[in-house]
């Protein structure tokens, strides 16, 4: 399922069913994208995504702040701050895994 009402805001929904020799059972994502100042000189936005699957037990979340400063016509900031999560689950619940990582960069974009 994919909505968008206009062009800050995005939602996409994904609902499946995976099975195996030895498991099976639903799957889902979630993913939101809004851009509610997209349109000026200094603009920010933001990325939510979620994968669930329970038929293996795991869990994938990642969240992006994504502000952009246009300098000039020929100059761009773009900064990117990415926190991601997975958890890893064991089926019988005795054993779990979790992860998380931040990411930050920064990308000056000249054109000539």
């Amino acid at each position: 399922l994919y909505y968008r009402p206009g062009q800050q805001l995005a939602l996409t929904a994904r609902f499946g069913y995976a099975s195996s020799d030895l498991y099976s059972g639903p799957t889902q994502g979630y993913r939101i994208e809004w851009f509610p100042f997209g349109s000026g000189s200094v603009s920010i936005g933001t990325i939510y995504e979620e994968d669930i699957d329970s038929v293996s037990n795991r869990r994938f979340r990642r969240v992006q702040l994504l502000p952009r400063w246009v300098l000039n016509k020929n100059m761009t900031l773009d900064l990117n701050y990415t926190v991601m999560s997975s958890y890893l689950g064991s089926a019988d619940g005795s054993a779990a895994i979790s992860l998380t990582s931040r990411n930050f960069w920064a990308t000056f974009t000249l054109a000539f």
